[in-house]
């Protein structure tokens, strides 16, 4: 994939995903565009500060739990 599609890509996923974006979903991304990048891989460069952390976010409701959410552009720092 060039660099102009992929930017293109990066750009539609970061505006559908302003709010925040869960890890599997960064995951799914980066697997569409053919870039093996694993969970494992992911908590590591979150661990070495390569990534951002995480921000919780609790569901509605009482005993919903809560899910990590990073920023959009977390996509973008793994491609670059």
């Amino acid at each position: 994939m060039n660099d102009a599609m992929l930017e293109k890509h990066l750009e539609q996923f970061e505006t559908e995903h302003a709010s925040g974006v869960t890890s599997a979903e960064v995951i799914a991304f980066l697997k569409r565009q053919e870039i093996r990048f694993t969970e494992a891989t992911f908590r590591k460069y979150v661990q070495l500060g390569l990534l951002p952390r995480s921000r919780r976010v609790g569901a509605k409701g009482k005993h919903q739990g809560s899910w990590g959410l990073y920023p959009s552009w977390t996509a973008r720092q793994v491609t670059t």
